[in-house]
C-alpha cells in the first residue's frame, strides 16, 4: 500500500488515500509508527499535509493528533519517520516545494504539543505516563525548540514547575535531541536539567538525524561567535545556514555555553561528530582562539570541547588551518594552555588543604584522578591530531609542563605531582606505541629519544624507591611497567638496526661497488643501534627493585645473546659506518659489566631468602638466566650457575672466592674467572640439577631459547657461539631427561629436539658467516 502523486499539487492515489482512512482512522489502528507492518503505509499518509483540508484530512490529522499521546516508541519513530520521507522527497522535488510542507508539518506539530502540555499541566492528576509522553513528543526533534518559541516556553514552564517542586523528570535512557538545544537555555534549572538528561540517558547511538544535530550547533555557534565575550572566527558560514538561522527562534545563552557543547559533543558518536567538524570546517579554530579570551571554568570547559573537536577532526588539516588563521602551532597550544592560570589552579593547593599536602595513597589519587581528569583528557585526541614526527615538539612541551613545573612546585601537593608524573609516564608510553612512520625522526632517532635520555632518571627514582611519589604503588608499577616497555622498544629496533648493519657489510662484501653508495653524503641516515643507552645503564646501576632487575636481566640477555660482527666483514662498511657500530659494541661491553655486578649482587642476596620464593623467583628469571649462559659472555656464565644453585663442586671454591671479593668491596668490580667453558660432565651435571629442579619448565625455557637462535641466524646476525652452546646443552639435556624418564620420551623433549633440527636446519640454509664457523665447532655437529 504505497501514495502516489506530487507534494503540493492535490494528486493522490485515492485508492490509498481510502485504504489509509479505513485501516488508520475508522478502524482505530492502536500503534501506527512502530508498528514495522504499518510503519510505512503510515510515513505515505502524511502526504495529507500537503492537500486542502476537507472532512476526511481533518479527521485523519485528529486521529494522528490522538496516536501521537497514546505511546512514546510511536512518537520517537514518527520523527525518524518525517526524516525519511523528506530524505525521499529531496530525491524528488526541489526545496522550494518540500520546505513549505515540512514548515507546514512542523506548525501543526508544535500546536498539538503546545495543546498536550497544557492539558497535563492542568490536570492534577495527569499520570506521568501522559506527562513523559507529552515532553518525549516535544524533544524527540531539536527543531520544536529550535524553531517554535511556543514549544520552547511550553516546556520550559512545565519543567520550571515540576523540578522546583522536587520532581527529577526523568525520561529514561532515550537520548532526545531537543535537550541538545535545552543545554543552552537561559534558564539554569533548564539547562541543569538538560545537562543530566543526556548524561543518564544510557543508549550510545543518536536516535535522530544528522540534520537534528546539526542544527542545534549552528544555532549556538552563531550566537557565541556574534557574542561581545566571545566575538571570534565564526565557523557557521551565513551563505550555507542563513535560511535556517532565520528560523531559529529559541534565545540561546553564553552562559555556560561551552559546558553544553562538551555534554552534547561528548553524546555523539564518532560519525556524528566527525560530520560537525566537517560541516563546520572553521570549528576547531574557533574553539582554539576563544581558549585565548576565556578564563576560570570556562575555560578548562572549552578546553574539554577542544578536545572533542580535535578528535573528530581530519589530522592531515586540523594544525596547519590552526597555524595559519590564528597564529598558534601545537606547541605554542600547549605552552598557552597549560600555563594558563585556570589550568595551573587545578593543580595547584588550595587555602583549605593544607593538612593533606603530603598524603598519598593510591585511593587519595583514584579520587583525586577524576577530579582532574578536566583538564588533562584533552591530551591524548590532541596527540592524535598531530602530524608526528614533525609535531613531536609539542610532545615534549606537555612533557615539560608537567614533570618540571606542575610536579615540582611548592603550592602543588603530592597527590597532584603523583597524578601530573603518572600521566606523563602515560603519554610516553602511547608514544613508544605509535606506528613506526610516526615514531622516529627523519635522522632515524626516535621522537621522545632526547628526552628520555635526560630524564629517564625521575622515572627511575619512582621505580627504584628513591622518589617521595615512591609511596604509590600504582606509580612504581606504573615506572616499572615503563621501564619494561622502553628497554623492549630499544631492543626491538636494535635486532632491526644490527641486521641493517650485518646485511650492506654482506652486500658491499658481494658487491664491492656499493661501497660508494652507502658512504655518500646524502644516503639514508646510518641505523640507530642504541636510542636510549643512559635508560640501560640506569636500571643496572645500583637496582632496589626486584621486578626491575628481572626486567632489565631479561632484556639485556638478548643484546648480550649474539656474537660481534666479525672483523673480517666489519671492514667492507664505510668508515662513519664502523665508527657507529663500534661505539654499540663498547656500549654493549659496558653493559654487560653492570649486568654482571647485577647478577653477583642478585646472587648474595639469594642466599637468604626461603627456598619457596627463590624457587619462585628462579621459575620467573630462568629463560632469561640461561639465555646468558650460551651467550658469548663466559664471565657471565657461572654468576648464572650460582644462581640457579647447579654449580659443579669443583667450582664452587672460585665462585665463592667472588662473591666474598664483592661483598667486601662494593666500590670494585667483582670478579669471577674461569679459563675455557663447562666440560662436558660439568655440563651434565648442570641439566641434571636444572631438570631435578623445576622440571619441564627447564626443558620449555631451553627450547624457547633454541628458536632465538635459529631467529638470529635466519636474520643474519652472528650467532655461533650461542648457537654451539645451546647444542650443547640441548644434548646434555636430553641425556638426562632420558636417563631420568625411563623409556617414555615426554612431549617437551621431541618440542626441544625439533627445535634443535630447525636451528639447524636454518644455520645450513643460511650462506653466511655463521655457517662457516658453526660447522667449525665439531661438537656443535657431533650433537
Amino acid at each position: 500500500m504505497t501514495a502516489r502523486g506530487s507534494v503540493g499539487d492535490g494528486n493522490f492515489d485515492l485508492e490509498f488515500f481510502q485504504a489509509g482512512l479505513l485501516y488508520f482512522v475508522e478502524n482505530k489502528a492502536k500503534c501506527w509508527w512502530c508498528n514495522k507492518d504499518s510503519c510505512d503505509a503510515a510515513m505515505d499518509m502524511l502526504h495529507l499535509f500537503s492537500i486542502a483540508e476537507s472532512e476526511h484530512v481533518i479527521r485523519y490529522k485528529t486521529a494522528l493528533a490522538e496516536q501521537l499521546t497514546e505511546c512514546e516508541d510511536c512518537i520517537v519513530s514518527y520523527y525518524a519517520s518525517k526524516a525519511e520521507l523528506r530524505k525521499l522527497y529531496a530525491k524528488q522535488y526541489k526545496p522550494n516545494v518540500i520546505e513549505p510542507f515540512f514548515s507546514g508539518l512542523g506548525d501543526w506539530d508544535a500546536k498539538r504539543i503546545v495543546r498536550n502540555l497544557a492539558n497535563v499541566e492542568i490536570e492534577t492528576n495527569a499520570s506521568w505516563t501522559s506527562v513523559r509522553i507529552a515532553l518525549i513528543d516535544a524533544l524527540s526533534d531539536s527543531a520544536n525548540i529550535l524553531f517554535h518559541s511556543s514549544v520552547a516556553a511550553a516546556v520550559t514552564k512545565y519543567a520550571q514547575s515540576s523540578l522546583r517542586s522536587g520532581s527529577t523528570l526523568d525520561l529514561g535512557s532515550r537520548l532526545l535531541p531537543g535537550f541538545m538545544a535545552l543545554c543552552f537555555s537561559k534558564d539554569r534549572i533548564i539547562r541543569t536539567w538538560a545537562w543530566r538528561s543526556l548524561k543518564l540517558a544510557t543508549n550510545k547511538s543518536m536516535p535522530a538525524s544528522f540534520a537534528m544535530v546539526e542544527i542545534v550547533f549552528v544555532g549556538i555557534l552563531n550566537h557565541l561567535a556574534t557574542n561581545a565575550k566571545f566575538r571570534t572566527i565564526c565557523p557557521v558560514s551565513s551563505s550555507g545556514y542563513g535560511e535556517q538561522l532565520g528560523r531559529i527562534s529559541f534565545s540561546f545563552s553564553a552562559d555556560e555555553a561551552w559546558h553544553g557543547m562538551r555534554v552534547t559533543l561528548s553524546r555523539l558518536d564518532n560519525d556524528f561528530k566527525a560530520g560537525l567538524v566537517d560541516r563546520f570546517d572553521k570549528l576547531s579554530e574557533f574553539v582554539c582562539q576563544s581558549l585565548m579570551r576565556i578564563e576560570g571554568a570556562e575555560f578548562i570547559e572549552a578546553l574539554r570541547v577542544f578536545g572533542l573537536v580535535i578528535g573528530a577532526a581530519e589530522k592531515s588539516s586540523v594544525w596547519p588551518q590552526i597555524s595559519r588563521n590564528v597564529g598558534c602551532n601545537p606547541e605554542d597550544f600547549v605552552t598557552r594552555t597549560m600555563g594558563c592560570p585556570s589550568f595551573r589552579r587545578r593543580f595547584e593547593i588550595a587555602a583549605d588543604e593544607t593538612s593533606s599536602k603530603d598524603q598519598l595513597d593510591d585511593t587519595i589519587i583514584s579520587a583525586r584522578d577524576r577530579q582532574l581528569r578536566p583538564v588533562l583528557e584533552w591530551i591524548t585526541p590532541f596527540i592524535e591530531s598531530l602530524r608526528l614526527p614533525n609535531d613531536s615538539g609539542a610532545i615534549v612541551a606537555i612533557l615539560k609542563e608537567l614533570l618540571f613545573k606542575i610536579r615540582p612546585h611548592e603550592r602543588v601537593p603530592q597527590v597532584n605531582a603523583a597524578i601530573a608524573t603518572h600521566t606523563a609516564m602515560a603519554i610516553i608510553a602511547h608514544c613508544l606505541k605509535l606506528p613506526t612512520a610516526d615514531r622516529y625522526m627523519p635522522d632515524g632517532k626516535h621522537l621522545l629519544g632526547e628526552f628520555l635520555l635526560a630524564n629517564y632518571h625521575i622515572i627511575s627514582d619512582i621505580a627504584q624507591g628513591r622518589d617521595a611519589l615512591s609511596q604509590s604503588e600504582m606509580l612504581i608499577s606504573g615506572a616499572e611497567n615503563l621501564t619494561e616497555l622502553m628497554l623492549c622498544e630499544d631492543l626491538a629496533n636494535m635486532f632491526k638496526s644490527f641486521s641493517e648493519f650485518s646485511e650492506t657489510a654482506q652486500r658491499i662484501q658481494d658487491n664491492p661497488d656499493l661501497f660508494a653508495e652507502f658512504d655518500a653524503q646524502d644516503k639514508e641516515p646510518i641505523p640507530v643501534l642504541l636510542h636510549l643507552p643512559s635508560v640501560w645503564e640506569c636500571v643496572l646501576t645500583d637496582p632496589q627493585n626486584t621486578n626491575v632487575v628481572r626486567k632489565s636481566v631479561y632484556a639485556t640477555s638478548y643484546i648480550l645473546l649474539f656474537d660481534p660482527l666479525p672483523g673480517s666483514l666489519l671492514n667492507y662498511l664505510p668508515q662513519q659506518w664502523r665508527d657507529v657500530y663500534k661505539s654499540f659494541e663498547r656500549k654493549r661491553t659496558m653493559l654487560a659489566s653492570l649486568l654482571k655486578n647485577v647478577l653477583l649482587l642478585l646472587a648474595i642476596s639469594l642466599v637468604d631468602v626461603d627456598s619457596a620464593a627463590r624457587y619462585e623467583f628462579e621459575q620467573e628469571i630462568m629463560p632469561s638466566l640461561l639465555r646468558l649462559l650460551v651467550s658469548p659472555w663466559t664471565d657471565i656464565h657461572l654468576i648464572v650457575l650460582q644462581i640457579l644453585r647447579v654449580t659443579p663442586l669443583d667450582l664452587n671454591e672460585n665462585i665463592a672466592e667472588g662473591l666474598q671479593h664483592s661483598s667486601k668491596s662494593a666500590n670494585t668490580a667483582p670478579s669471577i674467572k674461569r679459563k675455557g667453558g663447562l666440560s662436558d660432565s660439568e655440563r651434565d651435571l648442570v641439566c641434571n640439577g636444572l631438570f631435578e629442579s623445576h622440571q619441564y619448565h627447564f626443558i620449555r625455557s631451553l627450547t624457547d631459547i633454541v628458536n632465538d637462535c635459529r631467529v638470529l641466524v635466519s636474520c643474519n646476525r652472528p650467532a655461533y657461539t650461542c648457537s654451539s652452546n645451546i647444542a650443547l646443552y640441548a644434548r646434555s639435556s636430553i641425556s638426562a631427561v632420558s636417563d631420568l624418564s625411563g623409556s617414555t620420551v615426554p612431549e617437551t623433549i621431541v618440542k626441544l629436539f625439533f627445535a634443535f633440527c630447525s636451528l639447524l636446519g636454518s644455520i645450513l640454509k643460511t650462506n653466511s658467516d655463521n655457517e662457516m664457523r658453526i660447522r667449525s665447532r665439531s661438537a656443535y655437529m657431533d650433537s
